[in-house]
């Protein structure tokens, strides 16, 4: 099958009765692209269409199968759409933790000619409710819809960030506080085509420095122009990279958070995502649904290979730092250094105790 689309041939899968969902995706994160797919197809409407588009530009033959075949099921439709020559005239700039997919939500208008709207997600997202009823939400005649980033509510108030100085000086925003997370949207295709906005928003991004990429530029083009999506279509889970600003964030805004999470739609895992950490809050129900996928097995191998391999390289360097901060808290002549160095030296002990403990384990 011929998995190359032009913007002109990406037709509507379905006659009528549907829904259409895009999400991003680059060929490693196909596994926690698989853990979001479960999640949908746990929740949809049998008696409902659901055309569904990955935007990648590197996805394997073989991983696309994977997809298809997961998918597989009369009312869905799964293709792949390339938008990387629409972005390839702009040099798009991008911190080393981001990649150029960041940029194909943006591209969609372009992409999607024959489409009137989409609801476009990150995949770091688990669904818990039918799509269908975001996607038909009433737009009241904005170019899109976000919810805001209830993150960025603590953010504001937290001395440790300095995002409301950014929201201000940087991006200029009329209301710095009004700030929305891009993460799960839905665009008025037919809007972006009549106003030009996906050229202005790539001219927009051109040789930028924006901390949030496209998330920064939808914000500043189309300020006072959104729909707010109640929270619960956008739902980020507390975490450990945002410790502090949860105490933070006002009342109001804490109370509406609180109660969103019992009807949350989507759960959005910003900051340290659940494969990373499987002990933070909520991570449980994404390693749920990703247990459901065909990637499972090969990933957890894989996974504890590297684990294996980064112990065996460490293990030297534990023993090596361990004798040199034993030495140093031998020779130091102020005992608060000995007192310093010697400890530093026992936790290298510890560490290099507990790695052979587990590497013996891995060798029995």
């Amino acid at each position: 099958m011929n998995n190359k689309f032009t913007a002109d041939e990406i037709l509507p899968a379905f006659k009528d009765n549907y829904s259409v969902w895009a999400l991003r995706s680059s060929n490693e994160y196909v596994p926690y692209l698989l853990a979001c797919l479960a999640s949908f197809a746990a929740h949809m409407d049998v008696n409902h269409n659901y055309d569904v588009l990955v935007f990648e530009s590197k996805i394997t033959p073989k991983n696309k199968e994977i997809i298809r075949s997961f998918l597989a099921r009369p009312n869905v439709s799964v293709r792949f759409v390339n938008p990387r020559e629409v972005l390839a005239q702009y040099e798009l700039r991008f911190p080393a933790h981001y990649s150029l997919e960041c940029f194909f939500s943006v591209t969609a208008p372009l992409m999607l000619k024959n489409y009137s709207r989409v609801l476009f997600t990150d995949l770091d997202v688990i669904i818990r409710r039918d799509l269908r009823e975001l996607y038909e939400i009433d737009l009241h005649g904005k170019p899109m819809a976000a919810a805001l980033d209830y993150a960025a509510k603590g953010m504001f108030e937290s001395k440790n960030w300095d995002l409301l100085a950014y929201t201000t000086d940087s991006l200029k925003l009329a209301n710095p506080r009004v700030y929305y997370n891009t993460g799960v949207c839905v665009f008025d295709l037919d809007y972006f085509r009549a106003h030009n906005c996906t050229a202005e928003l790539l001219q927009m991004l051109h040789g930028s420095n924006f901390c949030y990429l496209e998330q920064d530029a939808l914000n500043i083009y189309f300020q006072g122009k959104i729909r707010e999506l109640p929270v619960c279509w956008n739902w980020p889970p507390k975490n450990s990279y945002f410790n502090d600003i949860w105490a933070k964030m006002p009342a109001a805004d804490r109370r509406a958070y609180e109660a969103a999470e019992r009807e949350a739609g989507v759960v959005h895992y910003i900051g340290i995502k659940p494969w990373v950490n499987p002990e933070e809050h909520s991570a449980w129900l994404w390693w749920g649904y990703f247990r459901q996928t065909p990637l499972y097995e090969t990933w957890m191998l894989e996974n504890l290979r590297t684990s294996v391999r980064r112990l065996i390289w460490e293990l030297p360097r534990c023993k090596v730092s361990g004798y040199w901060f034993a030495l140093l808290g031998r020779a130091a002549l102020l005992s608060r250094h000995r007192k310093a160095f010697r400890e530093k030296a026992r936790l290298y002990q510890e560490k290099l105790l507990h790695g052979n403990w587990n590497l013996s384990f891995f060798k029995r």
